[in-house]
């Protein structure tokens, strides 16, 4: 069970890099529309 859990915190760590950009990208779409 302890490696299924840290499989699911890293899971979650790469989400948040993967969504960090896009929020920023989705920022300057909205200011520049």
């Amino acid at each position: 069970m302890a490696s299924k859990h840290t499989f699911d915190e890293n899971t979650n760590s790469l989400a948040e890099l993967d969504y960090a950009p896009l929020l920023d990208k989705i920022l300057e779409l909205s200011k520049s529309a």
